[in-house]
């Protein structure tokens, strides 16, 4: 399947990724919180089939959502009213 950077879910609702994920720190769920200077997916939404941790070139670790997290983020938008 295709995956996605925040930046990326972000830029279709026309917001920054700053603030997308700034909304998902505030529902909790996603992000580890142990993990301070970069965006690391919890196990259990791994597990869900949420998200994937990849290696980039410069062998950063990237976390990125999958559709099925896409589709997550988008019904908690819309509950939220953000969307």
């Amino acid at each position: 399947g295709q995956l996605m950077t925040a930046t990326q879910i972000a830029q279709k609702h026309k917001m920054s990724a700053v603030r997308l994920n700034k909304f998902l720190d505030q529902h909790g769920g996603v992000y580890s919180k142990s993990v301070k200077r970069s965006r690391v997916f919890l196990q259990s939404f791994i597990d869900k089939g949420m998200g994937e941790t990849k290696q980039t070139e410069l062998g950063h670790s990237q976390a990125l959502f999958t559709a099925q997290g896409e589709q997550w983020i988008n019904e908690r938008l819309i509950n939220e009213g953000v969307i």
